[in-house]
């Protein structure tokens, strides 16, 4: 978190800007923009971890 706050440049110095105006439009884009990142980083981890673990049958990523 401290990395967003304390930024000066980036998405969460974005929404830091964004929140000082009172630009909720921005803020909440910041949002949606984090949880696409995170959505994404989850399916390129169990995608490797499916295919760096694929002789283990039992091992199914939900």
């Amino acid at each position: 978190m401290s990395e967003q706050v304390n930024a000066q440049t980036g998405i969460g110095f974005l929404m830091m800007e964004a929140r000082e105006f009172s630009q909720t439009d921005v803020v909440v884009l910041g949002l949606l923009v984090y949880a696409l990142l995170g959505l994404l980083s989850d399916l390129a981890i169990r995608t490797a971890e499916r295919r760096a673990v694929a002789w283990r049958r039992g091992l199914r990523a939900v």
